[in-house]
C-alpha cells in the first residue's frame, strides 16, 4: 500500500512584481514545474515585502509586508490545488505584524513566515508566537548554522536561540527552515521543553498542507 502523505516544500519563496525582477513570473513557473517534476503536492508560499527592491529584505517596511502577503494570497487563491501560503511578519513592528496575522488567518494562510528581523529567542517574538497559537499555526523560522559572528542586513539565530523560544511557546510548531544546511541543526531538539514539542516541530511542514 502507497504511503497517503504528500510531499510537501514548506518553505518556497515566490517572487512577485514588487521584487523589481522582470522575469518574476517565468520563476515562479519555473519551481511549480519543478515541484511537479518531483511529485510536490503542496508549495507553502511566502512572499518577502520586495526582496530588497524597496525596503531590505530581513527588515522590510510595513507596506512592502502587507503588499507581498496579499500577492502571497492571491497566489494560493489562483492555485488552490498546489499552492498554500505564509503570513509573513517582521517583527520589529508589532502591532503591524499581529493585524497581519489575523488579516492572514481571515484569507486562509497556513502558518507564519517569522523573519530574521530579530534574533528568535527575542521578547517582540513572543506576541507573534501567542497569536499563532491562538489560531494554531506554525511557525517558519532560520536556523541551521552556529552563529560564529554577526552577519549583516538580517539577524540570524542559532538552535540555542530557537530553543528558548520554544520553550517560552510550547503550544507552537516551528519548522526550521535550512534544517539541512549544516551547522548546529542537532540543538533545538533535547533544548525543546518536553518531547511532545520536539515532535511537533519535526512535523509540523505536515500541518500545513491541511
Amino acid at each position: 500500500m502507497s504511503d497517503p502523505t504528500p510531499l510537501i516544500d514548506p518553505h518556497a519563496h515566490f517572487y512577485n512584481e514588487a521584487s523589481g525582477r522582470a522575469d518574476w513570473r517565468r520563476v515562479n513557473a519555473a519551481r511549480m514545474r519543478a515541484g511537479d517534476a518531483m511529485g510536490v503536492a503542496y508549495h507553502v508560499v511566502s512572499v518577502l515585502g520586495s526582496y530588497g527592491h524597496r525596503s531590505p529584505t530581513y527588515f522590510p517596511s510595513p507596506q512592502d509586508v502587507t503588499q507581498g502577503n496579499r500577492d502571497a494570497w492571491m497566489m494560493a487563491e489562483a492555485d488552490q490545488e498546489r499552492v498554500r501560503w505564509y503570513v509573513t511578519v517582521n517583527p520589529n513592528h508589532t502591532q503591524h505584524a499581529l493585524a497581519e496575522i489575523m488579516r492572514g488567518v481571515a484569507n486562509g494562510a497556513v502558518g507564519v513566515k517569522l523573519l530574521a528581523s530579530r534574533r528568535a529567542d527575542d521578547p517582540l517574538n513572543d506576541p507573534i508566537c501567542e497569536l499563532a497559537a491562538e489560531h494554531g499555526l506554525p511557525i517558519l523560522h532560520h536556523v541551521w548554522q552556529h552563529r560564529t559572528r554577526e552577519w549583516p542586513n538580517q539577524e540570524i539565530s542559532d538552535g540555542a536561540d530557537l530553543a528558548r523560544l520554544a520553550a517560552r511557546h510550547p503550544r507552537v510548531a516551528f519548522v526550521l527552515a535550512h534544517l539541512g544546511g549544516g551547522g548546529d541543526w542537532p540543538t533545538p531538539f533535547p533544548r525543546c521543553s518536553t518531547r511532545r514539542t520536539c515532535i511537533r516541530i519535526s512535523r509540523a511542514a505536515v500541518s500545513t498542507a491541511g
